[in-house]
């Protein structure tokens, strides 16, 4: 791959990456060095792509990986939980900046497929593949992320 074809697929895609990966770590700063390694490993291989669709998926792939590593490390453990990047929200309207509020408190197992389907609007075969769970179990995750996410909005209507 070319520098060029690099800086095209990097601009294309960066904020998708950059978006899943605030969604698992909760932290711009943290996704953005979580984009860096990721567009780092794009350049090092030697790897091609049939369409934007693969390109995609493969980034997306890449980003849910190492976002999973860095939440075991022992650090990730001890930090405090941040809200929503403010630069993540900063040109939304108010309605859909409570929408992400509430979906960046649920727990990562259910906030990750709820932010592929509805945000990056992958299918669930499509998030299985780039999450590596089985289809079934990211069906339940998004109806138990979707019920998580009602209850939140009628305890605070309520």
């Amino acid at each position: 791959m070319t520098e060029g074809e690099f800086e095209i697929i990097m601009r294309r895609q960066i904020n998708s990456v950059l978006r899943l990966a605030c969604s698992y770590l909760k932290c711009r700063a943290e996704a953005e060095d979580c984009a860096q390694e990721v567009f780092l490993k794009l350049y090092r291989s030697d790897i091609s792509f049939g369409s934007e669709k693969e390109e995609r998926a493969w980034l997306l792939t890449v980003t849910a990986n190492i976002c999973r590593n860095r939440l075991r490390s022992p650090w990730f453990s001890r930090r405090a939980d941040m809200e929503i990047p403010e630069d993540m929200a900063a040109d939304m309207p108010d309605e859909e900046k409570s929408a992400l509020s509430e979906v960046m408190k649920l727990p990562e197992k259910y906030r990750t497929p709820v932010h592929l389907f509805y945000c990056e609007e992958y299918s669930v075969r499509e998030i299985s593949e780039i999450t590596g769970i089985k289809e079934s179990t990211i069906r339940t995750r998004l109806q138990r992320g979707r019920e998580l996410l009602r209850l939140s909005v009628t305890e605070k209507e309520g």
